[in-house]
């Protein structure tokens, strides 16, 4: 009996071009415009009836804004009674704040996100081009809180006559008036003031507060940041770059 050896045999395919022999893809302006047509600007116009977040009213009714084929649209609902009807005319407040404040308003983009509404429900705050307006929502006017008094930053009262600021750390109030201010809190210091958003990616210098409807009372809180790290962030632009720090629970 013969015993016969297997042999192997190792079979070698073509190699491949080398790779520095292939030439990377050359993006042209189309590709880029390809893309560009997928970014969040351009799609999120495409879906509606997202961002809803209720703001409460004493009366157990609410109000809110949500996105719509051609903007957005401002809605108040009563749950008790199932209904849900506009919180306003927005052709005709849009006009009333073109003609208080000269410039051109768009009945579907009115250019503030949010609002006070007046306790008797007839008139409405809002904040334009970082100025308080006052809007009558049964005659359609709309009147400007002294500008010359309201501090930068400020949070108006719904009744547009006092406005709360921060100041060293503590809450202030002033008459818009008059001018006479009054210091609400004494015991802020640095890291632990009052009515502070500046704790997380999204943050401002602007009190965080919530009015009683009749502007008699506010509510808000201390917020405690000491022990916490800073958060940094370096812009890229032309020139030099921006630093931002702030604190990141």
């Amino acid at each position: 009996m013969r015993l016969h050896r297997l042999t192997p045999l190792l079979l070698a395919a073509p190699l491949a071009a080398p790779l520095a022999a292939q030439q990377p893809r050359q993006l042209t302006a189309e590709d880029y415009a390809r893309a560009e047509r997928f970014l969040g600007a351009t799609t999120a116009p495409l879906v509606t009836g997202t961002g809803v977040r209720p703001t409460w009213l004493p009366d157990g009714r609410f109000w809110y804004r949500v996105s719509v084929p051609d903007g957005h649209a401002f809605f108040i609902v009563d749950p008790a009674r199932r209904t849900r009807e506009p919180a306003f005319d927005q052709a005709r407040l849009a006009a009333a704040l073109a003609t208080a404040t000269g410039t051109r308003v768009e009945a579907n983009d009115l250019p503030f996100q949010s609002f006070e509404l007046a306790e008797d429900g007839r008139a409405i705050t809002v904040s334009v081009r970082r100025r308080q307006w006052r809007c009558d929502i049964e005659r359609y006017a709309c009147t400007a809180a002294d500008s010359t008094r309201v501090p930068p930053n400020a949070s108006v009262s719904p009744d547009g006559e006092r406005a709360v600021f921060i100041r060293e750390n503590n809450l202030w109030m002033r008459e818009l008036a008059t001018g006479r201010e009054t210091q609400l809190t004494t015991d802020g210091v640095e890291d632990f003031g009052y009515a502070t958003n500046n704790a997380g990616w999204t943050h401002s210098d602007a009190p965080v507060v919530t009015w009683s409807p009749d502007s008699r009372q506010i509510a808000t809180f201390q917020h405690d940041g000491r022990g916490v790290r800073d958060m940094y962030l370096v812009s890229t632009n032309v020139g030099n770059p921006r630093l931002q720090a702030w604190k990141y629970p």
